[in-house]
């Protein structure tokens, strides 16, 4: 998994250097607020995940006794729904997470923050959401535009 992940963070870091770099006055603007924006998008997740539950419960029950004589069809919607519960339960478990290693300039809070970013980018694909892929596409570039900031120092 770690060889994974390092191929995709070598492959988005040579997408990145080829677009225009932040200004560094923007960067030491974003760099104290950006693990309360972790935080605040790691619990804006969680009441989504929530909601996400409840919708599910609701539609599958729904659709559960709608399609009692089809199970195929009512398989099919549960294992998507799953599916799609499982990348939602992932995000705010990883920004919630990121937030203290951020407030100490970890690298490891920078990586959790990383994918959970691709998880939601996969998810907008998937569900072909494009304002959601852009957002996701938008915080990997300030993710990598404030990498330094979280590497240890020498």
């Amino acid at each position: 998994m770690r060889k994974i992940y390092h191929a995709i963070d070598r492959q988005l870091q040579a997408v990145v250097n080829l677009l225009p770099e932040l200004p560094t006055s923007t960067k030491n603007k974003l760099e104290p607020v950006f693990p309360t924006v972790v935080l605040m998008l790691g619990i804006l997740s969680g009441l989504y995940l929530l909601l996400s539950l409840w919708v599910a419960y609701s539609l599958n029950y729904a659709l559960y006794s709608y399609t009692a004589a089809s199970w195929s069809g009512a398989w099919l919607t549960i294992l998507s729904t799953v599916i799609a519960l499982l990348m939602v339960v992932l995000v705010p478990f990883l920004l919630l997470s990121a937030y203290p290693r951020l407030l100490h300039r970890k690298p490891r809070g920078w990586s959790l923050v990383l994918v959970a970013a691709l998880i939601e980018l996969l998810q907008s694909l998937i569900s072909l959401e494009t304002t959601e892929a852009i957002l996701s596409l938008g915080m990997i570039y300030v993710l990598y535009q404030l990498r330094s900031r979280f590497e240890p120092r020498k």
